[in-house]
């Protein structure tokens, strides 16, 4: 299983598998996420790796991602339609 965070646009902006030997890590991940007000799921890793899983923010702004988090430079931006 995995973590998603989902930005208001529906655009996921940070996925993290869920493994016990970084349960700490993805818990400060996940809390970062919650404060920058996204939206939490519990996904199979599948899912993330699969075409249904929009990656990235899509909203007109600027791409959102977590605070001293790299995991943004992992996605591809795509534009608004």
């Amino acid at each position: 299983m995995a973590y998603i965070a989902r930005c208001k646009c529906g655009g996921v902006v940070m996925a993290t598998v869920d493994n016990p030997d970084h349960q700490k890590e993805n818990a400060k991940e996940i809390a970062r996420c919650v404060r920058d007000g996204l939206t939490i799921e519990r996904v199979s890793v599948e899912y993330v790796r699969s075409k249904e899983c929009v990656l990235g923010c899509v909203c007109p702004k600027e791409p959102k991602t977590t605070k001293n988090s790299d995991q943004g430079s992992l996605f591809v931006r795509q534009e608004a339609p």
